[in-house]
Parts: structure tokens; sequence; C-alpha cells
């Protein structure tokens, strides 16, 4: 089967006087010769006769550039056992060598947009006789192998775009051409396309998880438009609702990668659960590679969220305001097709919140700003001897003001070089703030009355940035290189301000040096990378990069206090994937990566290998089969660490980790299987099931670090010495698996899709489980989703979604486990008065704190709809979009928490359990114009 890899191919320099002064520049990797020649008598306009039977199945290996037609011809032709000769009258004919190789046949085509010519990936394409379908690949290309001779009528459509219908001829054991150019009819959604497939065959789809443009609209906007819903919406990609986080196939957050163009992306917490890590305009396409992913992909325990730019995508001013923030994005082109072309992208998103406060969104987080009575009396640093339980239970702070504020910033550049090169640069800057208590110390300045509730103030701040440089080349016909340089930083702080009352009756504020944390990971690296097309059915990926990684951890929100580490160093990962395709409907991808960590002068080898089979056709219909298998390890490991705030909230602080001499980095090993039907031409059938082993992983250890007391001021905490991760670190191990069932239907306007999904994730720590084996804080076992989507009329698209959400566990708070729930192994009563570490003791066995897998969470259910209308005045695109979440307004339940209720402390001497629940119903109305 060939294998087209058509970078910028056939562009004409500008002509001479003379025809035949015209020069001409071609890059061919794989491609099939039937193609080639038909660009160059169309680009050149040679005369060249053939019989087309003669080239069908041949393959060109070709790169020239600035040369004659004839040379041309003749690099087309060297090695496909063809040659030529020229007539009198100046016609070129080919004739056949003896050692010319057997024929083939098949149906290739590209889609792509009739304006820009930018390849459109996850189009339809359907046979109009309806025996099959394809979707195109990143590169807008599609294969349709096997079929009988004869003219095929074929249907091309992709949401945006009026469909298509042409006629191609597949000769008899040859192969057929189609290039597909589309014109818009654009809707306005975000822009953002999610898709995995690599190659042309139905099986590269698998393992990874796709989503076509229109699918973004799925994405539940409750305040700004995000990546990271849409995303939720993927099989095997769960977003929580309670932090927004996302899981990839059952792993905890940390356990996947983002990358913006290849960099890494340090993402902290999404605020509220309301803020995802990027400005939806500035993102143009996403991958998400899933369990058993090859080698060429990365180290990661669970997957890679792999963003890409929106570069040449679009042109012109596009702004939209939602209740939470403001976006905008500039495209431009410019340049030459062929020879020098440039495209740009500046796109930015701010935060509203001092501006507009959506009234459901400030309850949500007024409601979780509320003091936390059992983390206040276990942690307050105002705790004295003269306090019992109760008196320590009923102290009152103020119910805050919270607020939120981020901003994104994304600029892209790429600039093509002619037919060989090409260079790509970005850089991306983000801040978040989350603040519990805004401008509330100023006016408290001074006498207070005695009554007044004391106020405390957590102010998270998180940076974070990536920078990236990529150059691209066409080295030969068989081989291409690339060169990147990326740096990637991130920096939390976490300020904990805290108002005390001095003899005087003055109200004061001043910072808790032990609740301050802090983490900053800087990480730059160089990589060059090598794609050799061995031969027509072997294929070739390597690449070699050195990472330098720099980070300080300073954690003063546990038990015994602090923790401080610094580490630096390199390490060096290398892979070798080899593609195989050992028959037209069999693919075998076998690579491995070695990765050389300096800190423990080890050599760490993770072999990978997967199978893919393709079925054109039989009785249930097309189907394709992936089976993967392999050795995942991650050298950079995040860590949420729980807050010992008495606000609930942020229940904790993100931070970042790479592995020291003192542990091995974490190591997974995974089986993953799928299974792609389409049994009839409107309908799939998606079925995956996967098996993780951890082997070896790392959590935060809440009963480690320096005695108490030790601390002291700000200076002296950052002047102690780096503690080994091995000291504040727990080993562990466990199990992730599952399965999911995705049946979809289309129909011309609307689009059906069901999906369930089964998940566990099991852990065992040596913490207060005491080596037992239970469930991970973020499981979901049982998952339903159900969503009707679609275009009734011309402008207009509508949103339903539907889900619901079983089994859940860990139902309290997560600090509540993550320490009191280890009190047996903390010290509290060097602290604590007696009286009131017994009462907290008295909370803990009656909660059962040391037992999160018997705490069982209410099931959700949530149905959001949304609305969107675009109008075209002229060049001016104007779109209205409403969403309504939760529509029927159900009490959903995030978690548990504790409330002081004077009678019930009274008759039972327990604090009383409370719900903290997710959002309401939130209508949220958006307004987009794009010139």
């Amino acid at each position: 089967m060939c294998r087209l890899l058509l970078l910028l191919a056939l562009l004409p320099a500008l002509p001479a006087q003379a025809q035949d002064a015209a020069r001409y520049s071609f890059v061919l990797r794989g491609a099939p010769l039937d193609e080639a020649l038909r660009r160059l008598i169309a680009t050149a306009h040679l005369d060249l006769a053939y019989d087309p039977a003669l080239v069908a199945g041949r393959q060109v290996y070709c790169v020239i550039e600035m040369q004659p037609p004839e040379d041309v011809l003749r690099c087309i032709l060297r090695g496909t056992g063809l040659d030529f000769y020229r007539l009198s009258s100046g016609l070129y004919v080919l004739a056949e060598t003896p050692e010319a190789p057997p024929l083939l046949g098949n149906l290739q085509g590209v889609v792509v947009d009739g304006e820009t010519g930018e390849p459109l990936p996850n189009a339809h394409v359907l046979l109009a006789d309806g025996s099959t379908g394809a979707v195109s690949n990143e590169t807008g290309r599609f294969l349709f192998a096997g079929l009988k001779p004869g003219y095929y009528r074929v249907t091309t459509s992709y949401l945006g775009y009026r469909q298509r219908v042409d006629s191609v001829w597949v000769p008899p054991q040859g192969t057929g051409r189609a290039h597909l150019s589309l014109d818009a009819e654009p809707i306005l959604v975000a822009p953002v396309v999610v898709d995995g497939m690599q190659w042309r065959l139905p099986s590269d789809s698998l393992g990874t998880a796709a989503l076509s443009p229109e699918r973004l609209l799925n994405g539940r906007h409750g305040g700004t438009a995000d990546v990271a819903q849409s995303l939720g919406t993927l099989a095997g990609v769960r977003l929580s609702d309670a932090t927004a986080d996302l899981h990839v196939q059952g792993g905890e957050t940390g356990e996947h990668q983002f990358r913006l163009d290849g960099a890494p992306v340090f993402v902290p917490i999404s605020i509220g659960g309301l803020v995802g890590p990027f400005s939806p305009f500035a993102i143009g396409r996403v991958t998400v590679h899933k369990s058993g992913f090859g080698a060429e992909v990365g180290s990661q325990s669970a997957g890679v969220i792999a963003a890409e730019h929106a570069l040449g995508q679009t042109q012109g001013l596009d702004v939209q305001a939602d209740p939470l923030s403001l976006n905008a994005r500039l495209g431009v082109q410019a340049g030459t097709p062929g020879r020098t072309r440039a495209a740009l992208l500046l796109a930015g998103r701010y935060g509203l919140w001092d501006v507009y406060q959506p009234a459901p969104v400030r309850r949500l987080l007024e409601d979780w700003n509320q003091p936390d009575p059992f983390m206040l009396a276990a942690f307050d640093s105002d705790a004295t001897q003269d306090r019992t339980g109760a008196t320590a239970f009923r102290r009152q702070l103020s119910s805050g003001n919270p607020a939120v504020g981020f901003y994104d910033l994304h600029a892209a550049a790429r600039l093509r070089l002619g037919a060989l090169r090409s260079l790509h640069a970005s850089t991306y800057l983000s801040r978040r703030e989350l603040d519990s208590e805004r401008n509330v110390f100023e006016p408290l300045a001074g006498q207070v009355s005695p009554d007044v509730a004391p106020r405390t103030r957590d102010l998270y701040a998180w940076n974070n940035s990536t920078t990236q440089l990529r150059y691209e080349t066409v080295v030969s016909a068989r081989v291409l290189a690339g060169l990147r340089a990326r740096a990637s930083l991130y920096r939390l702080r976490h300020d904990f301000l805290i108002q005390q009352i001095n003899e005087d009756g003055v109200a004061q504020a001043r910072l808790d040096p032990r609740a301050d944390n802090d983490n900053r990971i800087h990480e730059f690296a160089l990589a060059a990378t090598l794609d050799f097309a061995a031969q027509s059915f072997w294929h070739l990926e390597a690449g070699v990069e050195p990472t330098y990684t720099f980070n300080r951890f300073l954690v003063q929100g546990t038990q015994r206090l602090p923790i401080s580490h610094r580490s630096a160093g390199w390490r060096v990962a290398s892979y070798l994937t080899n593609h195989f395709t050992l028959s037209r409907r069999l693919t075998l991808d076998a690579g491995a990566r070695l990765t050389y960590l300096d800190a423990r002068q080890t050599l760490y080898a993770e072999p990978r290998l997967a199978l893919r089979f393709d079925q054109p056709g039989g009785a249930l219909g097309p189907w394709s089969f992936r089976l993967a298998t392999g050795l995942f390890r991650q050298f950079v490991n995040q860590f949420d660490v729980s807050s010992r705030s008495a606000r609930a909230l942020q229940a904790s602080s993100r931070t970042w980790l790479v592995v020291d001499s003192s542990l091995s980095p974490p190591l997974s090993a995974h089986l993953a299987a799928e299974w792609l039907l389409r049994p009839a031409p409107r309908w799939t059938l998606r079925l995956e099931g996967y098996l993780k082993r951890h082997l070896h992983l790392l959590a935060v250890n809440y009963s480690a670090g320096r005695p108490v007391g030790q601390g002291g001021n700000n200076a002296e905490v950052r002047s102690l010495p780096s503690l080994p991760q091995s000291a504040f670190l727990a080993d562990g191990k466990g199990a992730t698996y599952g399965a999911a069932v995705l049946l979809e239907k289309r129909w011309t306007r609307f689009r059906w899709e069901t999906r369930y999904e089964y998940s566990q994730a099991r852990r065992t720590f040596g913490l207060f489980f005491l080596g037992e084996t239970v469930p991970a804080p973020w499981n979901e076992p049982h998952r339903l989703e159900l969503a009707l989507e679609g275009r009734p009329v011309a402008g207009l698209t509508l949103v339903g979604r539907w889900r619901g959400i079983w089994g859940r566990s860990w139902g309290y708070r997560q600090p509540y486990y993550d320490f009191l729930g280890a009190f047996p192994d903390l010290n509290l009563r060097a602290v604590l008065p007696e009286d009131l570490v017994l009462s907290i003791g008295d909370q803990i066995r009656h909660f059962r704190l040391a037992h999160p897998h018997e705490h069982r969470l209410p099931p959700v259910y949530q149905l959001d709809l949304s609305a969107a209308y675009a109008l075209r005045l002229g060049r001016l695109m104007l779109q209205t979009r409403l969403d309504l979440l939760n529509v029927l307004n159900r009490d959903n339940v995030a978690d548990w928490r504790f409330v002081y209720d004077p009678d019930f402390y009274r008759e039972h001497r327990l604090l009383r359990r409370e719900d903290r629940l997710l959002l309401p119903f939130t209508p949220s109305l958006a307004v987009r114009a794009a010139w």
C-alpha cells in the first residue's frame, strides 16, 4: 500500500521568457506515480502519453528543486521500472522495463479548504453506492482499497463547508485520485479540531480520541468556553465536575501530559472548575493519545494531550465576550504558494470577574469558600491550651469575598521557505489567581467590635508559559528531518494571611509563614527527529532529546513542617519506531524509548508494540482492530498537595517534581484493545478496553517531614537544607482497568451519540491504608452520556447532552483524608490541647476517615442544552450562543464537609455532615463577531 506524504509539491517557480526555461520544484515521498505525472502535466504543460494501467500501483520518491520539466520527469520515473522517450513531435511516451513491479489498485484522495488550500482533517468521505466510507487523516488524506474498477460517485462532507459530490475513475489494478476542494459555509464555533489519525487507514484513529469541529459545542460552557470542556466529551477522557481536571482512561490528572506545539505545559488547577488551560480561540487541533501509545509520543503513565496552534486555519479578527472572559484572535497569512509564505496568529483571553460576576457562579464560590471548622480547629495557628473541642469548633471566620482572575496570551508564526523547508515558532503565557478574601483587610484596620469574626485570606497564584522554535526540512526523497528548541516554566505561590486582634482590639493582618507553599519548575530541551521511508512497507521514526530541569519545592501545608526540596539535572531521551505494512490490512508498529537519567546514572528502557488490522468489508461491514502493549515511565510528576487552610474554595496546591536520585521513576505496563465497526454508512460502533498495571507509583506522605516546630519565619524556612524526595514521597502501586462503548448515528443535519464507560482505578500506598488496596479518589466507575446535536436550519446549531455518574467514593473533602485520616501517625498533641486532640479523634473514628472507599457519594445527573445562531452581514459574521447548564437544577453533590451545629454537637459531641454542591442551573450568553 503506497504512502503519500506530500509536503508542498509540484509548485512552479516563476517562468522565464521561454517555456523551455521554466523550472519546477517537486517533493514526493511514496506518492502514486499516476498522481505525480498528472501534476507534472498540469503544472509544466508537458505533452506526455502513457497507459494508465502501466503506472498504477507504482510509488515515487523524488526531491528536485528548480529544474527543467524533462529533468523532473526523469526524477519522477527513477526507481519505478519505467523510462521515457521523446518523439519528433515533442510528445513524451512512457515505456515499461523488464523489472517493473506488480500492479496494485486503490482510490486515494485529499480534502482541502477551497480558499486556503489547508487540509481538512476528519472530513467524511462516502462512496455513493453505500459500500464503505472513510475519514480523512490529519493531512486531509483518505484511502479506499480493493475497489472494483469503474466510476464512483464520492460524497464529501465537513461541518462548516458545503457538501460536494464528485465522479472518480478507478482503473483496473490502478489508482484513482480525487482532489476534493470544499467551499466554506462557516458556523461560528470555537475553532478546535481534535483528532488522532496519523495514517489513512481507519485503524489509525484507534488508540486516540477523535473530535470533529462541531463537537466543540458539546463543551459545557457555564462560564468561558474552554478546550478541556470539549475534551471531556470524548470516550476515555473524563472531565471532573468538581475540579475540571482531565483524567485519561482512569488515570490521575498528573499521569498524562499536556503539550502545546510539542512543548510540555505544566497546567495549573482549573479555577473553581471553570477555567481551563488555554484560550480556545488559539487552538486549532488536539490529539489525545491513550493507553498503549507509541514510543515517538513520549513517556507518561496514562497518556499525552497534544495541542497545536490554529495557524493557517483562519484569517481576520475574531472577538467573543462571555460571562467570565473576553476572547480575541487575529490571523494573518501572506506570501506566494510554493515560495516563501508566512502565517501569524495572535490570541488572548482575559477574565472579567471585576467587571461582571455571574450570580450562580458567585454563589457557588461563596458557598465553597465557607470556613471549615474541622480544619480550623486542627491547624489554626491561634490554638491555645485553654481551648476545648467545642470552643475550637465553634470559632468562626468571615464568609469571605472570593474572586478569580486569569489571562492567556498566545503568539504563533510559521514561515514556509519554498517547497522543502519551514520554520515554526510559538509562545504562550498564562496567569491564574484565586483569592478567598479580596479587599477585606484594609477596611478592618483599626478598632473593631469583639464579635466581628476574624478573617483569613488564601491567595493562590499560578504562572506558566512555554516557548518553542522548530525547523523542518526535506533532506531527500526518503528522509525528513526536524530540529526543535523549547522551554517550559511554572510557578505556584500560595500565601496565607490571617487577621489577628491585639490587646487593644485592633485588627491586624499578617502573613502566616507556616501556610506558604511555593513551587517552581523550569525545563529546557533540544530535540532532533528523523523520518525515513526505507521501503514502501517499512517506515522508521527516530529522535533524541536532551532535557535540563530545575525545580524548587516548598510545602508548609503538611502536619510536620516544613518540606523544602531543590533539584536540577539532565535526562536524555531517545526513541526508534518501526512501522511495518505487512499487508494491505495488517500493520505492525514496534519501537522503544531509552532515557538516561543523570540523577540516578541509570538508563531506562520502554519497549512498545502495536498491531492494527483493517477489514474493508464483511457481513458486519468494514471494521478495524488495534492491540497495543508496552512499558511507560514518568520522569516529571505532578502532586496536588492538600491545603491546611480553613477555606474550602481550593483544596490543594499543584506542584511538579522531576525525579531525583533517592527514588526511581514511576513505572506502568499497558495492555489496550480497540475495535471500530461501521455496520452501515451512517452508523459507527466503537469498543475499547484497557488494563494498566502500576508497578511503581509516588504519593505525598503527609506524616513525613521535619519535627514539629522546626519551621519559623519565611526566611528561616527557605534557608532550610533540601530534603531528598524519599523523605516526603511514599511508594505505591495499583491497577487501572476499564472499557467503553460508543454508538454513533449520523443524519444529514443531526448526529446522535450514546457512550457508556466503566472504569476502576485502585491504589495501594503505605500510608493510613496500611497496605490496603482502595479505589482512587478520582474514580468514577460508571458514566453514561447521551448527546444530540445538529443544524436544523442554516446558521442554527443545537446541542443537548445528558450524563449520569454512579459509584463515586471518597465522599469527604480530600484534606480530611490526607491530614486527619493519618491521625495515628501525627503528633498533634505537640501543638494542640489534649481536649481538642480527643475531639478531633472522635470525629475521625466516628466518620471512619481512614476508610474512604466506604464513603459513597450519590449519583450525578445533569442535562445541558446549547443553541447558537450565526448570521453573515457581508464580510461580518455574528453569532449569539446560549448555554443552559444543569437545566433541571439538580442538587448534584461534589463532596461532603463538616459544619458546626450547636444543638447537634451538644447531643452527639460531633460535627454535622453537609453536602457541598456542584453548579446549579446556570444560563450563559456569549456574543461573537468575526471579520
